[in-house]
């Protein structure tokens, strides 16, 4: 990393990171800056920090880490501790009073230091402080949320290796967060997702905005090859998207991010991603998916109940033929076996009953829905 310069500017002269990748969707709009503070008001516990600097002054052995701003000659650009100089500008009254929370107010009113230069150490170019970002938050000791990582991922690429092929692009980037390559192209192929979704105002779906996007769940989805097929990617690993199936992409940001009239989503809890892989599975069932939405119903004309029975059914099947071949040899039994085998008896002849019930009630269900 370059070796950076000690100086002390007026607060007033610190400008936030526009491409700061926890707050770059909030600066990507005409009044971005507002947005950014009113997330960081809101979502990152600024008045702690707020209170703190107010009655202990700033650290200067945590300096801010800054360049020089390119657009605006003798001022800088925060490239780490925006939170920190949200807080500063709390405390120096920059921020608009209305974007303040009562105790907010409170806490400024109190404030007994209110420092208006602080120390920071500054570097050539932003890029220069890029990498001791990935070692703070990515694997250091205050981590970002996955959006925020796939984020600095793309920074990364665009400053250090847009000229490598994507394979490579893909190492170089794993190597320096010290994570594996699979991690990296799956949150970037995630990413891309999320961005082309974006860039087409969440394929115009009602009731879902940037803040209804679970970033980390998307992600998540991405790791069942079902739902990898139905969006038309290669592989979880694809990271390009241009060949995603757009119709088919805006059904699984429905299903994942839309509230319903009840105000549930179609999907409800993560754990249901399986679920919501094996419908996909099925061309049936997720015709029945997409007419109703409803999982649940929708399930029931996937493979994947009808597989795990047919894997109980044919585990139990093995291991009564394997009983009776250890009993073709030489092995002590005594009564309690044979209980126990005359339990197995009044068991199957439960479950037969059983299973022709069951399979009266699902003809009965797929009759009804057909008609």
């Amino acid at each position: 990393m370059t070796k950076p310069k000690q100086i002390k500017p007026s607060v007033d002269l610190l400008d936030f990171d526009p491409e700061n990748p926890r707050f770059l969707d909030a600066f990507g709009s005409a009044d971005g800056e507002e947005r950014a503070i009113k997330r960081m008001i809101e979502e990152e516990n600024l008045e702690e920090l707020v209170g703190s600097l107010g009655n202990q002054g700033f650290f200067p052995g945590e300096p801010l880490l800054v360049a020089s701003n390119p657009q605006h000659p003798g001022r800088y650009i925060v490239v780490e501790g925006n939170r920190r100089l949200a807080s500063l500008r709390v405390l120096n009254g920059l921020i608009p009073d209305e974007l303040l929370t009562n105790s907010l107010r409170d806490l400024v009113a109190a404030a007994t230091v209110k420092p208006d230069a602080v120390e920071c150490f500054e570097f050539p170019q932003r890029r220069d402080v890029l990498k001791y970002l990935g070692f703070r938050h990515i694997s250091g000791p205050r981590r970002w949320e996955p959006l925020s990582k796939a984020r600095y991922l793309a920074d990364l690429i665009k400053n250090f290796y847009h000229h490598l092929d994507q394979e490579a692009q893909l190492k170089a980037v794993a190597k320096d967060i010290g994570s594996r390559r699979d991690y990296v192209a799956q949150l970037l192929t995630t990413l891309n997702l999320y961005d082309r979704a974006k860039d087409q105002r969440f394929y115009g779906l009602q009731r879902v905005t940037e803040e209804d996007i679970n970033f980390s769940l998307l992600s998540t989805a991405l790791s069942y090859t079902n739902i990898v097929e139905f969006l038309n990617l290669p592989g979880r690993d694809a990271v390009d998207v241009t060949a995603v199936n757009d119709e088919n992409a805006k059904d699984i940001f429905r299903w994942m991010f839309a509230q319903t009239d009840s105000g549930d989503t179609v999907l409800g809890e993560s754990r249901r991603l399986k679920t919501l892989a094996a419908v996909l599975g099925s061309e049936r069932a997720t015709l029945e998916l997409r007419e109703h939405n409803n999982l649940d119903q929708a399930y029931l004309f996937s493979e994947g109940p009808t597989e795990a029975f047919n894997s109980l059914l044919t585990s139990a099947d093995l291991a009564l033929m394997n009983c009776k071949r250890m009993l073709e040899g030489e092995i002590d039994v005594d009564d309690a076996h044979a209980k126990i085998a005359e339990r197995l008896v009044f068991s199957a002849e439960d479950l037969q009953t059983l299973v022709q019930r069951a399979a009266r009630r699902t003809r009965q269900k797929k009759q009804s829905v057909e008609g």
